[in-house]
């Protein structure tokens, strides 16, 4: 994995199959994801010309992802 895992995936669906038009909406929404890295200038180089997103941040600590998730039970933290 590039970055020693801490580069996130990215996956494009075909636009009739997206499977979040199957699921029921549980109120949960995406808030934010955290990426850590040792090389985070390399790293936010690298994402820079893929995608542009406030809610992503990159930081210079060990390798590490940290998404945030809001719930109708308050936010919760996936690591």
């Amino acid at each position: 994995m590039p970055f020693g895992g801490a580069f996130p995936t990215l996956i494009e669906w075909p636009p009739a199959s997206h499977p979040a038009s199957q699921m029921a909406d549980l109120g949960c929404r995406f808030e934010r994801l955290s990426i850590a890295h040792p090389d985070s200038a390399e790293l936010t180089e690298t994402l820079a010309p893929l995608f542009r997103d406030d809610r992503v941040t990159i930081s210079s600590a060990t390798a590490r992802l940290r998404a945030t998730i809001k719930t109708q039970d308050g936010l919760r933290e996936l690591t």
